[in-house]
C-alpha cells in the first residue's frame, strides 16, 4: 500500500526545472522575481532547487487555467 509519505519529492536544480517548465534559466529566474515560479527552496547557500511535488502542482494549476 502506498501513500503520499512513503514518497521520494526529488528535489531538481534550477536549470533542470527550468528545463521541464519549457523555459530559459534567465525565464525561471524573472518568474521567480515577479513570484510566478513554483515555491524555491534552498540546497545550499547559492544553489536553488525546486522540489518535483512542486513543479508539478505549478505546471497542474497553470494548465487548469487555460
Amino acid at each position: 500500500m502506498s501513500n503520499k509519505t512513503d514518497c521520494i519529492d526529488y528535489v531538481r536544480t534550477r536549470q533542470e526545472a527550468a528545463q521541464i517548465l519549457g523555459v530559459s534559466v534567465r525565464t525561471l529566474r524573472r518568474m521567480e522575481l515577479r513570484g510566478e515560479a513554483p515555491p524555491r527552496i534552498r540546497v545550499t547557500e547559492r544553489v536553488i532547487g525546486y522540489r518535483d511535488s512542486a513543479i508539478n502542482e505549478f505546471l497542474t494549476s497553470r494548465t487548469a487555467a487555460a
